[in-house]
């Protein structure tokens, strides 16, 4: 059976902590393949959507991934032009042949009870959360059983998006939190600027 995990954000830009991240949980879960599926907008971030397009950061995802073993852009969620929502992401990724995950950053819980069908989402797939040191994360108690076999220790780079974008508008380096080809992606569409 293939394990396949979605990963999914707004990529507002995809940078090397989102890329340490997956490469780390497709190591040490044995996947055979990540999907990277960028909002098209978050129900959390309606006041505050992407400031790139949907196709802009779908495109960055490409150039980052591209030549990347296992690792899949997915489109799903931009051509919705909706509200994106996991469980709908999962539901289309579901087959008989396959075992879901799903990676999750540990700053998620406190929005998780918010989530549309919750429950199902985690019933569809196996949460994987990545932590720098493997203790005890504020999960409410219904869920910690699911959430305790996937809590998984990593090397955190501590790196936001919005750091990002903040340091490309002061015209300040960011080839040490983003890859060239995502940076030479931003700079032809002159993104964040």
């Amino acid at each position: 059976m293939k394990r396949l995990a979605l990963f999914g954000g707004g990529f507002d830009p995809i940078h090397y902590g989102h890329l340490n991240l997956a490469v780390q949980m497709k190591e040490k879960h044995m996947l055979d393949e990540i999907y990277f599926c960028p909002a098209y907008c978050s129900p959390h971030k309606k006041k505050s959507p992407p400031i790139a397009s949907p196709q802009d950061r779908f495109n960055m995802v490409k150039a980052l991934i591209d030549d990347m073993d296992g690792f899949i852009p997915y489109d799903f969620e931009i051509k919705q032009e909706t509200l994106s929502y996991t469980i709908d992401t999962l539901e289309s990724l579901r087959a008989s042949d396959r075992e879901l995950f799903l990676i999750l950053s540990d700053d998620v819980f406190s929005g998780l009870p918010s989530w549309k069908r919750v429950n199902d989402v985690l019933e569809s797939a196996q949460p994987l959360v990545g932590k720098r040191k493997v203790d005890a994360l504020n999960i409410p108690d219904k869920w910690e059983k699911r959430f305790r076999e996937g809590i998984t220790q990593t090397r955190i780079v501590e790196i936001s998006s919005t750091e990002i974008r903040e340091r490309l508008k002061k015209k300040l380096t960011c080839r040490h939190l983003v890859p060239d080809q995502v940076l030479d992606y931003i700079d032809k569409k002159s993104l964040y600027s």
